[in-house]
């Protein structure tokens, strides 16, 4: 029992070693690296038991000439009419800023239309996301086929 006793307060005395590694930007993308390759491999196998998929890292962005047609034809319109807006708080704000209360609110709001549109536009021109810029051009064109529906 003595024995047992001398050994645990030995145990007990000693102190944890600590041990400082360090790692550079690349070493540590490795390992994280590693480590969603190996995440990935025991979902795969618990799931739905699956030989384990490899993960790619492209870095490289993809462009084409249609999506950046259609990057074109929705950000530089929408840019004009942000800065026609503009023009035309330029030129004839002053007459209805006069006129009261109402005006005044609505030459605010249109003053923000027209930096929201000029934004927007800036952050279509700006996007890599093909499908994203696609499902914008077909929201476009049902909003433009709602508006012929109901005028007619």
């Amino acid at each position: 029992m003595k024995c047992k006793m001398r050994k645990k307060s030995r145990i007990s005395k000693r102190k944890p070693q600590t041990v400082t590694v360090r790692l550079d930007s690349e070493q540590q993308k490795q390992i994280l690296d590693d480590l969603t390759q190996r995440i990935e491999w025991s979902t795969n196998r618990i799931v739905d038991e699956t030989k384990p998929c490899y993960i790619s890292t492209n870095n490289e962005k993809q462009s084409d000439g249609f999506s950046f047609f259609l990057k074109c034809a929705i950000g530089i319109p929408i840019i004009i009419f942000g800065i026609a807006v503009f023009y035309f708080l330029i030129k004839n704000g002053g007459d209805y800023w006069v006129q009261g209360v109402s005006s005044k609110f609505a030459l605010v709001i249109m003053g923000i239309l027209g930096l929201d549109c000029i934004l927007l536009g800036v952050e279509v021109l700006r996007e890599k996301d093909r499908n994203y810029v696609v499902a914008l051009f077909s929201a476009l064109v049902s909003l433009v086929a709602l508006i012929v529906a109901l005028v007619k």
